[in-house]
């Protein structure tokens, strides 16, 4: 999904694959039942982006891109993790909800491992791989949790983490 962008700039493979891995979920046949479209917020550049969610809102996610260092991994390839900050909000004292929602993130990008593993085929990570994805392999490196629920709803934070791919 494009963002409001004020700088006429060529588009980087961190921001290519971030905006491909909102698609994918966006696209999410589950993800769609669950939460409402203006629920899922990836810095846009729309007014409401820097919204707080409030639990009457809930189920709620907000996605932060966090760069990281880049090394080469050939002569004219260089290596770099693209790290997505997660905000998620559930309503409800039941902490399966908020597991279950991580849950429903993770099949959004392995839809169908078994298949998947059989055919070679998964078209999630060659879509990844289009958009500058190294392997396409989206690994969920901290599994969202609330260090201190309230009872009314749960705050967690989580991290997931892709390998982009940058030519030079």
């Amino acid at each position: 999904m494009a963002g409001v962008r004020s700088l006429d700039l060529p588009v980087s493979p961190r921001a290519a694959v971030f905006r491909a891995m909102e698609t994918i979920v966006r696209q999410n046949s589950t993800f769609q039942r669950i939460v409402k479209p203006d629920r899922f917020r990836t810095w846009q550049g729309e007014p409401r982006d820097i919204k707080p969610f409030s639990y009457q809102e809930a189920p709620c996610l907000r996605w932060t891109p966090m760069n990281t260092a880049e090394t080469f991994a050939t002569p004219n390839m260089m290596t770099g993790d693209l790290l997505v900050n997660c905000e998620v909000i559930v309503a409800g004292s039941c902490s399966d909800d908020l597991t279950n929602f991580w849950w429903m993130l993770e099949t959004c990008f392995y839809p169908d491992a078994i298949t998947s593993s059989q055919t070679g085929d998964n078209t999630v990570q060659q879509t990844l791989r289009n958009a500058g994805a190294h392997t396409g392999l989206v690994l969920f490196t901290q599994p969202a949790f609330d260090p201190g629920p309230d009872g009314v709803f749960f705050a967690g934070q989580g991290q997931m983490k892709i390998t982009i791919r940058l030519s030079i």
